[in-house]
């Protein structure tokens, strides 16, 4: 039987090696805050981690998407790993729970044919279905929610470097160099500003129809 004294001991020690190896001031503020202060005595009951509430755009979710951790002191907490691909992310799930969903259903609709339509539970359901660490970036350009057979249409989130030299890095192999998908996120899912991009594959409403009926072929967003 683990010693419940030792078993803290050892948690504020990891905590204490993590707050010394990260260079962000709240970071480690926050491991020093959760070292417990153990005594024989009185021990200090294990760190917990509460539930909290967050409001999350495009641009934090594409964040995390290529940001870990090491799983050093227990799983989800350890040392920050930049660029590596968040396999524990729930991108889909997390997008379901936006408060109005409709202008997601109505860029779609703009696209599909009147047989076709959707409503919002139909695209809570959408995106439900990806699972944790994947994402499906295509399907608000051709408007395919699942692939052949109702098989998962999404995509494993790749890491964030090692690309140098590769022309097809995305895992669809479609898209093209790391600049250009870069360009991609940033213009037609991020909606950044000021932002120019230009793609006429994007403009071939057969193949994309939904791209095409929202001019996401060419897109220039002014300074705001």
């Amino acid at each position: 039987m683990v010693d419940r004294a030792d078993e803290l001991k050892e948690t504020a020690a990891q905590c204490l090696a993590l707050a010394h190896t990260t260079s962000d001031p709240q970071t480690r503020a926050a491991f020093e805050q959760w070292t417990p202060s153990v005594t024989e005595a009185e021990p200090t009951p294990v760190p917990y981690v509460a539930p909290v509430q967050g409001t999350f755009s495009a641009r934090d979710i594409k964040r995390i998407s290529h940001s870990t951790v090491d799983d050093k002191l227990q799983p989800g907490i350890g040392r920050r790993l930049d660029g590596w691909a968040n396999r524990d992310l729930n991108v889909g799930a997390i997008v379901a729970l936006a408060p109005n969903l409709q202008p997601v259903a109505d860029l779609l609709n703009k696209g599909l044919p009147p047989d076709g339509q959707v409503d919002v539970p139909t695209v809570q359901k959408v995106l439900n279905s990806w699972g944790p660490g994947r994402f499906d970036a295509e399907l608000f350009m051709d408007g395919k929610a699942f692939g052949p057979g109702g098989s998962n249409a999404s995509t494993l989130i790749p890491d964030a470097f090692g690309l140098a030299g590769v022309n097809a890095h995305t895992w669809t192999g479609d898209w093209g160099t790391v600049t250009y998908w870069n360009g991609f996120v940033a213009n037609l899912e991020m909606h950044g500003s000021p932002g120019t991009f230009f793609d006429p594959r994007l403009t071939d409403a057969k193949k994309y129809p939904v791209a095409a009926a929202n001019g996401f072929g060419h897109v220039s967003s002014p300074p705001g």
